[in-house]
Formats: C-alpha cells, structure tokens, sequence
C-alpha cells in the first residue's frame, strides 16, 4: 500500500471568487489544469483513479468577500 498527500484548491459557491481563481489558475498553469472542484467532486475523481480519502483537512484563507480553500487529501493505493 502507498499513501500520498494531496492539496488542492476547492471551488467555493460565490460564483465570482470562481471566476477569479480560475483566470489567475489559466495564467498560472494553462487551460488545461484540472483544479479547482467541489469537495465532493474530488472524491468522484479520486474514486475513478482507485484511490481512497484516508484523511482530509483544510484551511481557508480571507474573508467573506473573497476566500481561498486549501483542502489537503490523504490518499492511498492498493498496490
């Protein structure tokens, strides 16, 4: 078994926030990134690529306005 740490942005509702994170991440790391989804649309891919959530935390940054969440995954494999 292996195990691997993860972070990743999570979308928030305020659509936007979306919208802004999104445009400074095509800058950052081109029209092809795969960022930035819901929490429960991480869970999707991860299930997809056979990999299990063993623990997630997160942080956010700012305020009400304008929020940056970090979401951090403990996965693992079963090889």
């Amino acid at each position: 078994m292996h195990s691997i740490l993860i972070q990743e942005d999570i979308r928030g509702r305020n659509p936007v926030e979306h919208l802004a994170i999104r445009l400074v991440d095509k800058m950052a790391s081109g029209p092809e990134a795969n960022s930035h989804k819901t929490e429960g649309e991480w869970e999707l891919f991860f299930n997809r690529l056979d990999l299990t959530n063993l623990a997630s935390d997160k942080i956010v940054y700012g305020k009400k306005m304008f929020r940056l969440v970090k979401q951090f995954f403990v996965l693992t494999t079963s090889e």
